[in-house]
């Protein structure tokens, strides 16, 4: 882990999204793909620890990476099939 929270892809494929879904939509998109991330990679420590207690292995930890685009991916589906979008809450 070099301190980075986005790569240079995640950037591209976020203008992207903007071109795609404009501003609002694009942000909405970002927005959602950063809370599905979260709570994801959560999830995934949070099965590492207690799943550590009992059985030896290897699992993600804080310091793990995973891929962002896939949530980025989520939130195009999520605004564009469904228009859910985070500006109407």
């Amino acid at each position: 882990a070099d301190g980075r929270w986005m790569g240079f892809g995640d950037a591209k494929l976020a203008i992207g999204i903007g071109f795609l879904l404009g501003l609002s939509g694009g942000i909405s998109a970002v927005i959602l793909a950063f809370w599905l991330g979260a709570l994801v990679g959560l999830s995934l420590v949070l099965y590492g620890r207690l799943s550590r207690l009992s059985r030896r292995g290897k699992y993600l930890t804080i310091k793990s990476e995973i891929p962002f685009a896939p949530f980025l991916i989520a939130g195009i589906v999520l605004n564009l099939l469904w228009g859910f979008n985070v500006f109407l809450f």
